[in-house]
């Protein structure tokens, strides 16, 4: 029986996937796949600026914790690849740890004291720009980091317990 032209006992097409279609998802999966480990390993500056801000505020944060629990300063000297933990033993400051942590490549830091800009040395000298008394307190400070001259992540002391940290732009 014939309908317009058509036979009603057409052969079936056969069911699956062209080997083109095949390799045009293959190559999908793999553009996604490459893509996003790409985006896994790579963070950006500013990520990283920011991370080690986040550290460097528990740290802070930690020393000043132990300042009331030891009933002994610590401190906190800047350089301009990093920074120092120091502890105060009379009459001198001593590291906390054989090993500085170091700022991302790239990146820049600026410390504020009292409103003043201190000059970082380029080795240390066992003395804080930042000191946590035995009350648990710190001096007015605020650090910049930053890797481009258009913005800097800050973190400042709001007031002698307290620590604020955000993104700003000059």
């Amino acid at each position: 029986m014939f309908i317009r032209g058509l036979s009603t006992h057409s052969v079936p097409r056969s069911a699956g996937f062209t080997l083109l279609e095949i390799l045009l998802v293959v190559l999908i999966i793999g553009i996604l796949a490459s893509a996003g480990a790409n985006l896994l390993a790579s963070q950006s500056i500013e990520r990283q600026i920011m991370g080690q801000a986040q550290t460097f505020e528990a740290e802070l944060k930690y020393l000043c914790e132990r300042a009331v629990l030891e009933n002994q300063a610590f401190g906190v000297e800047w350089q301009a690849e990093g920074y120092q933990l120091l502890r105060h033993q009379h009459p001198e400051w001593i590291p906390v740890t054989a090993e500085p942590p170091a700022w991302p490549t790239g990146v820049t830091a600026e410390i504020l004291t009292a409103g003043r800009v201190q000059a970082l040395a380029p080795d240390f000298e066992d003395l804080p720009h930042i000191v946590c008394q035995t009350d648990g307190s710190f001096n007015a400070f605020e650090l910049r980091l930053a890797a481009n001259p258009d913005q800097h992540y800050a973190i400042r002391s709001q007031s002698p317990w307290e620590l604020a940290g955000g993104w700003h732009q000059p």
